[in-house]
């Protein structure tokens, strides 16, 4: 891999030697003569490694490392040295230098270190990249939203991932728990270590203690072999807990003791593991409500809520959906063009109690049926579960030979467009829908 180096030294027969060497191993290779040289050089353009000699007509190699590591602190400086000043350089390398070479240094532990410092700055590079990745993906960039709500959920993680308390993420289905949970893992100090996810309420109820603490061989009818739990896979780091208000009473009681004592049992044994994970949990439902209702233990709510972290839903912050259709599009490879703005407003007008989960579903929805055109409204509304209206009259008394359900749905076009004069944004309110939607339907119905 080709890289920029560039050597700082007034010695023009080294400088050529340095030149030479670097150029050999396909690096593109710039040589200044001084300080006022690299000064120059480092402020118009960006180097992966400097090489410069320590003592320089200007200065010293000390003052160029200075500038490097104020320029770009994670680029690599070697030195150059003549014997006398090599506690010099060792001071340097205390400093921030990579490491020094003694003149007249041999060509290939020269090279071999010029490759080593090279290797070092690329993982560093890498490094970054998969941070952002991971960050992009799993911190807090991936909770996607402007509204102040969605910026408080924001906040709220970051302060949950500078401890190590146990944190409840409260929330609709569909508001992105797990989202959230894996945000305060990656952010915080167990990023580099296991985060396991297990869903309480989509276990078969004879199998969550064996998935969660494991068992050992013959325990029970199909335990062929020997089997670690989730909790022992999350050691030293996270275990998620989703829908644990799911989670059977009998089984509270050693989900309780495991987190207590950090050791589990698996089925089967009587030997105890120690376990060092920390505890996210979630659940959809009112945790203290399962507790007054007998369904909850109360100590274990106390333990696992001790950082609680409530996720409002969509229809709480509807000016964060048109964000959430973008980046759900350009996360499928699709430009903001893909969905028209008739179909936006739909969109934005639209209560969504599945949530986030929701939008996704209806946008790829949309997407098939129009065929690779914008998305119409006509491609959505039948996806959207109506909104409840705040009144609720007496339903009509049905024919014996039956009515179409069209023809109610025209009868009340027509009846609030007659009651409106014409106006369709209050012809909309007074049957608890968005202007959109009742143009489709207008549409749909020929009026």
């Amino acid at each position: 891999m080709k890289h920029r180096i560039l050597a700082v030294d007034d010695d023009a027969s080294v400088a050529h030697v340095v030149r030479f060497l670097l150029e050999e191993e396909g690096h593109d290779a710039t040589v200044v003569a001084d300080i006022a040289g690299a000064k120059r050089e480092l402020a118009a353009g960006q180097y992966d490694l400097v090489v410069t000699d320590l003592k320089l007509p200007d200065g010293s190699g000390l003052d160029v490392l200075k500038l490097v590591k104020e320029a770009s602190p994670d680029v690599p400086v070697i030195m150059i040295t003549a014997f006398a000043t090599v506690s010099t350089a060792v001071a340097a390398m205390k400093s921030g230098a990579f490491d020094y070479v003694q003149k007249p240094f041999d060509n290939d532990r020269f090279k071999a270190l010029v490759a080593n410092a090279l290797r070092l700055r690329d993982l560093k590079l890498e490094n970054a990249r998969l941070r952002g990745e991971v960050e992009q993906q799993y911190g807090v960039a991936a909770i996607m939203g402007s509204s102040p709500q969605m910026e408080k959920v924001r906040e709220m993680v970051r302060l949950a991932a500078t401890s190590e308390a146990a944190v409840m993420v409260l929330g609709e289905t569909g508001t992105g728990k797990e989202l959230v949970a894996r945000a305060i893992h990656f952010l915080g100090a167990r990023a580099v270590r296991p985060f396991v996810a297990v869903n309480c309420g989509a276990i078969p109820e004879n199998l969550v203690e064996s998935e969660l603490f494991g068992h050992k061989k013959g325990a029970f009818t199909g335990a062929v072999s020997d089997r670690d739990g989730r909790f022992v896979q999350a050691d030293t780091g996270t275990i998620f807990l989703d829908e644990v208000t799911e989670m059977k009473r009998d089984l509270q009681v050693k989900l309780l003791r495991a987190i207590e004592a950090h050791e589990v049992q698996p089925v089967g044994s009587t030997e105890t593991l120690k376990v060092d994970v920390r505890i996210i949990s979630a659940t959809n439902r009112s945790p203290m409500e399962c507790v007054r209702d007998g369904e909850f233990r109360e100590d274990l709510y106390y333990r696992l809520n001790v950082f609680a972290l409530p996720i409002p839903p969509l229809r709480e912050h509807r000016q964060d959906i048109l964000e959430l259709v973008g980046a759900y599009l350009a996360r499928r490879g699709y430009g903001p063009d893909a969905v028209s703005k008739p179909a936006l407003e739909l969109l934005a007008e639209h209560d969504f109690p599945g949530n986030v989960r929701e939008l996704q579903n209806v946008i790829e929805s949309g997407l098939i049926l129009s065929g690779g055109k914008p998305v119409q409204p006509e491609h959505i509304a039948e996806r959207l579960i109506p909104q409840a209206s705040s009144l609720k009259p007496q339903a009509p008394s049905l024919p014996d030979d039956g009515v179409s359900l069209a023809d109610v749905e025209r009868s009340h076009l027509e009846a609030a467009l007659k009651k409106t004069g014409g106006n369709q944004s209050q012809a909309a309110r007074l049957l608890g829908i968005s202007r959109a939607t009742l143009l489709y339907r207008m549409k749909k119905h020929g009026l």
